[in-house]
C-alpha cells in the first residue's frame, strides 16, 4: 500500500482548464490556474479525515475533508464543494458536487506520486503529480 502522506509537485494536467470552464470559472481564472504548479501537502489523519493544502500559494490553501460522509469546502475559484470521499486501498475515491454540477473523484496514490482524476459528464480532468 502506497503512502497518502506526502508532498506532491504537479507535472503535467489533461483536460484541466475545460473542466475549470465547465464549471463556470472566468476564462483568464482557469487560464491562470492552468498554467500554475501547485506543491500540495496531503495528510490523512487514520481514517477520519484528509487534509490537502497547496503550499506553493500565499497564503497557502487548504481544503480538510472528513471522509466517509458529506463535507463542505471551497474551490481556489472560491466556489462551494460538497464532497463525499473515501480511502480505497491506495486510492481516495468518491464524489463532490458544486451547485448542480457532480462529480466522480479519484486520487490515485503510488510510491511516485499522485495522480487526480475528475469526471464530470463526458469531460474529465485529469493531474499528475510527483512525490518530493
Amino acid at each position: 500500500m502506497a503512502n497518502i502522506n506526502g508532498t506532491y509537485l504537479l507535472e503535467k494536467n489533461e483536460g484541466y482548464e475545460e473542466w475549470l470552464l465547465a464549471l463556470g470559472a472566468p476564462a483568464e481564472t482557469s487560464k491562470k490556474m492552468t498554467l500554475s504548479k501547485p506543491k500540495l501537502e496531503v495528510k490523512i489523519n487514520a481514517t477520519t479525515q484528509v487534509s490537502v493544502t497547496n503550499i506553493a500559494t500565499a497564503p497557502p490553501f487548504n481544503n480538510t475533508i472528513l471522509l466517509g460522509q458529506e463535507s463542505k469546502t471551497k474551490m481556489p475559484t472560491g466556489a462551494e464543494l460538497t464532497a463525499n470521499i473515501s480511502v480505497v486501498g491506495d486510492c481516495l475515491k468518491g464524489t463532490a458536487v458544486i451547485g448542480d454540477k457532480k462529480m466522480d473523484v479519484l486520487f490515485q496514490f503510488s510510491p511516485e506520486g499522485l495522480v487526480t482524476t475528475v469526471n464530470m459528464g463526458p469531460i474529465c480532468s485529469k493531474r499528475t503529480y510527483k512525490r518530493v
